[in-house]
């Protein structure tokens, strides 16, 4: 399960939305699923169901964590919690315009593709670890 922030109107929320698309519909489009987290929040029973039964990595817009915090009270198991803005603090010259929401600019795509390379690498060592492929 790869789950990201929903911070429309923000650069960092569309980046994390951006890598957790690449992850499951590119990278491991077998191997992971997405759910979504507004559903989650209001505690919608297929959407709790999901991250309930699976490993849980999330990507974070920001230090807020809302995404995470959204897994951890619906229940479920967080492999790996990522920020975007951690990854943008190894990879300053990444940095996305601030206008750039809607459609990324080559900076906030390439950031977004450093963070989901990263996680899919994540996706395989957990997969090895439950013996799955």
């Amino acid at each position: 399960m790869v789950l990201p922030c929903s911070g429309v109107g923000k650069v960092y929320g569309t980046i994390a939305r951006d890598a957790a698309y690449r992850i499951i519909e590119q990278l491991r489009p077998e191997k992971t699923l997405i759910t979504c987290l507004p559903l989650l929040v209001v505690g919608e029973e297929d959407a709790r169901r999901i991250v309930q039964e699976n490993p849980c990595i999330v990507i974070n817009g920001c230090p807020t964590g809302c995404a995470e915090l959204a897994v951890k009270n619906s229940g479920g198991k967080i492999v790996q919690s990522v920020n975007v803005t951690s990854f943008l603090k190894e990879n300053r010259e990444l940095k996305p315009s601030q206008t750039a929401i809607r459609d990324l600019d080559s900076k906030g795509q390439r950031l977004a593709e450093v963070i989901a390379e990263k996680i899919a690498q994540e996706v395989d060592r957990i997969l090895d670890l439950e013996g799955g492929s």
